[in-house]
């Protein structure tokens, strides 16, 4: 893994002082960072823009054939 990543399985020390592990501090992780809702959208969005990138090639390439 590339230090630059962030690793959403490591565990997690909760504010009182417990740990959690594997998808729960992944849960935890992704709250923290704005919650199930923004992870939802930047996907939804990743994928919008992924599509509209390969509609355009796409167009391209049989436009110039």
């Amino acid at each position: 893994m590339e230090p630059t990543q962030l690793d959403f399985y490591a565990p997690y020390q909760m504010p009182d002082g417990t740990w959690i592990f594997g998808a729960a501090a992944m849960n935890r992780r992704v709250a923290d960072a704005g919650g199930q809702n923004m992870l939802a959208f930047s996907l939804v969005n990743m994928g919008m823009k992924l599509g509209f990138e390969a509609a355009v090639d796409a167009a391209k390439k049989s436009r110039f054939r």
